[in-house]
């Protein structure tokens, strides 16, 4: 019996493993300019509040459209969204944009972007709106 059940954890646990990977978004890569608008989303998503803490950001390929989800403030084991947030932010590219396809970009305040500049670069929440932005134009996304 005890081997049935070891046998039967150890095939779920494969299963979870393949079922995530298979379904994970990617991080994006290239070039990547962002707008305006999206730059000053960014911040707000990158400073949260006192019960947000940043989670995931998408944007698209054109820098136009974004999509990002917050998790209350004290939840340690926030996780997951990630092909979720991909759909929701292709969406809003193909009904508002120019259907440019979205990618993630950070997770937490970490920007996870490869555009052969960024190496996983951390974003002060502390940081003005000035400083963030003077970042995003070192890693490349902004001119």
């Amino acid at each position: 019996m005890k081997k049935l059940l070891s046998v039967i954890f150890t095939a779920l646990n494969i299963l979870v493993v393949l079922t995530n990977t298979s379904f994970a978004a990617e991080w994006g890569k290239g070039e990547l300019k962002m707008s305006d608008q999206t730059v000053d989303v960014f911040i707000e998503y990158i400073k949260g509040k006192h019960t947000k803490a940043p989670l995931l950001f998408a944007i698209s390929k054109d820098g136009l459209q974004y999509q990002y989800y917050y998790c209350s403030a004290g939840l340690n084991n926030c996780q997951g969204g990630d092909a979720f947030i991909i759909k929701e932010c292709n969406k809003y590219s193909e009904d508002y944009g120019s259907g440019a396809e979205c990618s993630l970009f950070s997770r937490n305040r970490t920007i996870k972007w490869k555009n052969g500049i960024n190496k996983n670069t951390k974003i002060n929440s502390n940081w003005s709106d000035a400083e963030i932005r003077v970042k995003l134009t070192e890693l490349g996304f902004l001119d």
